[in-house]
């Protein structure tokens, strides 16, 4: 049997300013504090002035330009063009495109499956594969899908599209040009595993499980970090490295899982703001969908047998799980 592992996901934050130097007002310089914030031809973006996106207007094929956008200076993205929305993620299962979350045609955030489908009815017909995949899988029919683990385990249907591809699993965006925003995880990192071998003993040890207390220097493994993901949880401008972590669990029973933020707005605290205790969290993509200047985090969270996959939003507080697909026991 696969040991059960305990998830953790780290955020250290990294933080941004203006090339030095440069006047405010100027590109690649700060925004003034009173105003015209820029100069013109320029766009006001966190914080820093960046050369402003053309018209979308003028140009109907933008959305549908597969370059990559040139980073602002502080690796922030310049949000995406009007003609980008509505904007959905979906994950896909039980054969089909299973949708999470979306952004309307105004950029407002949305997780009810129903209203998004709805919107979607509007939309191409087409999904690409965040990460590694397809970059054009066609949708079919919209109907209700279910969770085939079995009867004792299914919850209510979620609104879905049949698709023409079947690799289970991934995450999945419309329109298809919306792809190259995701920021992707980096699965062969680097870091300072004592020091996040510390904080997970800070977190861990002394909790409550069915053989007692956990203590994580008696498990006799170490932990191990699954990948490291880039993206700007809070909208600060700050881009902050999310640290996917497992360590040693029951087996079974005990899989704890909390998510630790070291943001700029907190001084660099890791603070928990998401945590669970039936499976390993991953935080696989970051993309902004509603352009809001926060990135959303996509998780995947593996448990005994199944998988929860949800489009997660930080709210000052905690990541919440906005737009799930849960299957399994």
């Amino acid at each position: 049997m696969k040991r059960a592992t305990v998830g953790v996901v780290l955020v250290l934050g990294f933080a941004g300013c203006g090339s030095k130097g440069v006047q405010e007002g100027k590109e690649g310089g700060a925004c003034r504090s009173g105003g015209d914030a820029c100069d013109d031809g320029l766009t006001c973006l966190s914080k820093l002035c960046v050369a402003a996106p053309s018209n979308p207007t003028s140009t109907p094929t933008a959305a549908l330009d597969a370059s990559p956008k040139a980073p602002s200076p502080n690796g922030v993205t310049p949000p995406p063009t009007a003609d980008a929305f509505p904007t959905a993620i979906f994950v896909h299962a039980e054969s089909a495109a299973i949708v999470l979350a979306c952004a309307t045609q105004a950029k407002k955030f949305n997780a009810n499956a129903t209203d998004c489908a709805e919107t979607f009815g509007t939309m191409p017909g087409e999904v690409a594969s965040i990460g590694p995949g397809p970059t054009a899988i066609k949708l079919g029919k919209r109907h209700g899908v279910l969770c085939n683990s079995g009867p004792s385990y299914r919850g209510p249907a979620r609104d879905g599209f049949t698709t023409t591809d079947d690799d289970a699993g991934r995450f999945l965006i419309s329109p298809p040009s919306r792809a190259k925003d995701a920021k992707l995880e980096d699965t062969k990192p680097t870091a300072d595993m004592a020091l996040l071998t510390k904080r997970v003993t800070e977190i861990f040890d002394g909790t409550k499980t069915r053989d007692g207390k956990y203590k994580l220097s008696e498990r006799g493994q170490p932990i191990e970090l699954l990948g490291v993901l880039q993206a700007d949880v809070d909208g600060d401008g700050t881009i902050e490295s999310i640290y996917s972590v497992a360590a040693p669990g029951d087996g079974m029973y005990f899989t704890p899982t909390v998510i630790l933020a070291a943001l700029s707005t907190k001084a660099g605290a890791l603070t928990p703001i998401y945590s669970d205790t039936s499976g390993v969290p991953h935080a696989r993509a970051a993309i902004d969908i509603d352009a809001d200047g926060r990135s959303e985090i996509l998780v995947e969270a593996r448990f005994h047998v199944g998988a929860t996959f949800f489009v997660g939003r930080y709210d000052g507080k905690a990541l919440v799980s906005s737009g799930e697909w849960s299957c399994g026991m």
